[in-house]
Parts: structure tokens; sequence; C-alpha cells
């Protein structure tokens, strides 16, 4: 039987994975922010080990393939056990998504687990007004999820704009 029990903290500069595990290629990464993080394992003569993890980042920055994070806050807590590890439901805010459109004050809460994320509140301002994602689950095999997306006051002719100069169009969704 034992107990392992730790903490730290580290400004992120650059891709922090890809620092971690270099010979790992990852389309995701976080690339900035501020880390602090405890954590414990413990062990006894009963099979499989237990733990907690408690990561808060502040200010952070990240990227998946060609979207970009930034200001991103969440005080994420990873529970371990003989069964595998989860996330519970977690607050993570950001200032903005660059995914081709730009989005801004994005909320969401979320779970995870090592075959998929549950969202059951997701929300962001875009064009003009607001979006919001009805709850979900994205699954990690297939990548897919179903989005429901409910518009508040979104400007239909920004919307528009984003197929080009052939369509246009004025209105508020």
């Amino acid at each position: 039987a034992g107990r392992f029990v730790f903490s730290g903290a580290k400004t992120v500069e650059a891709s922090l994975l890809a620092a971690v595990f270099p010979a790992s290629a990852t389309t995701w990464d976080l690339d900035g922010g501020r880390l602090d993080f405890t954590g414990s394992f413990g062990w006894s003569e009963a099979p499989g080990v237990r733990g907690a993890l408690r990561i808060r980042l502040d200010d952070g920055s990240a990227f998946y393939d060609t979207y970009r994070l930034s200001g991103i806050a969440t005080d994420l807590a990873v529970e371990i056990d003989p069964t595998g590890w989860r996330v519970p439901a977690t607050e993570v805010r950001a200032r903005a998504l660059d995914a081709g459109i730009a989005l801004g004050d994005l909320e969401a809460r979320i779970a995870i687990e090592p075959d998929r994320v549950l969202a059951d509140r997701m929300a962001a301002s875009g064009f003009g007004g607001a979006l919001a994602v009805e709850p979900f689950e994205y699954h990690v095999e297939s990548g897919s999820a179903a989005l429901p997306v409910t518009l508040r006051g979104v400007d239909l002719e920004r919307v528009l704009a984003l197929y080009g100069a052939q369509i246009t169009g004025t209105g508020t969704l």
C-alpha cells in the first residue's frame, strides 16, 4: 500500500504535449497560459490505482487542427479508479474561438470519458447575436456528434457572407 502526492505550476509558452511527448503527433495541444495542478494516487492490496488530479488553467490558448481557442479558463478534476478515468462535469470558458468564423464569450459545461465528451451546456456570441448548443455527446471513435444550435439575434447578412457574394440577404435569426 502507498500514496503519492504532488503539486506544481507551469507557465505554458509553447506546445505542451509536443514538449512532454515529442514522439507523438497530435492535431491538438495547449500552447499558452498558466497551469496549477495538484494530485494524489494511492494503491493497496486490492487491485488497481485510485487517484485524483486537479488542473486549473488561466488565460490559456490551445489549438485543434486549424481552430484556435484563446482566453481559456477552467478548473478540471480528473478521477481515476480501477475502472478507468473520467472528468466530471466541469465549467470551461474561453474569450474567443477562431474556427474560420469568429466566436466569443464561449461557455460550456462538459464531462469527459475515454470514449466520449458530454456537453450539457454550450453557448457563445457571434454574428452579432448569441448561439446556444443543445446537450450533446461527441464520440471519439467516430469523431462525430449532432449539434442542434439555437440562434438568437444573429445577423443573417453576416451568416450569408460566409458563402461569398453569390448569396445575400438581411434579417435576424
